[in-house]
């Protein structure tokens, strides 16, 4: 069950699911949002991949903390899903967005609960990654403008949601091979042969 709660927070779904939100606010004619949104999830990811590589090169980490880098998978889907919810609620009314909101950070708390059950993360590090993803999505939504002073819907959300379910059958469960990928940055770019890795049990 863990396993497939965790893989909501995939790379290999997030990143196409951020590209397809991308697409829908061009769809819209939100150009200043969909570049605001690029740099909001492009730059979650950036500082997930250079707290890792970082310690897996020079094992440069917080002091007193079991921390080997910023969770990505809780990262990335704080910023997707609590994103998408501000996107579809936001021409709704206060309850209904507050229940959208409620609901994605549910979905969120679970994800950020299956990398615990699973034994891949400690708790700082899922910590951090949902900390950092709830300040990306609401950077993103600080900026965003919608359409007639916010009185109407997006158009296309149908749509999107299907694509996003074609999206999560398409990538049949298998994760990225981010972490592999990380390494290799990291050996390259410290000269070393193998990386630093975790030291205190989870």
């Amino acid at each position: 069950m863990w396993n497939l709660v965790t893989f909501l927070g995939d790379s290999s779904f997030t990143v196409p699911a951020a590209l397809l939100i991308y697409l829908w606010l061009c769809f819209n004619r939100l150009w200043r949002q969909s570049i605001r949104w690029a740099l909001c999830f492009g730059l979650t990811i950036l500082f997930v991949s250079l707290t890792k590589i970082i310690f897996m090169g020079w094992q440069i980490a917080p002091l007193l903390l079991n921390f080997t880098g910023v969770s990505g998978h809780a990262a990335s889907a704080t910023t997707l899903y609590l994103s998408l919810a501000l996107l579809y609620s936001h021409a709704a009314p206060h309850r209904k967005q507050l229940l959208t909101i409620a609901a994605s950070l549910g979905l969120v708390l679970l994800i950020a609960i299956s990398r615990l059950a699973i034994k891949v993360h400690s708790p700082s590090e899922v910590i951090a990654g949902v900390a950092l993803g709830i300040i990306a999505a609401l950077v993103f939504r600080r900026g965003f403008r919608p359409p007639a002073a916010g009185t109407r819907p997006l158009r296309g959300r149908s749509l999107v949601a299907l694509l996003l379910m074609l999206i999560m059958l398409a990538t049949n469960g298998t994760p990225a091979p981010t972490q592999d990928l990380l390494m290799q940055i990291a050996m390259t770019l410290s000269g070393r042969s193998t990386v630093y890795g975790r030291t205190q049990p989870l």
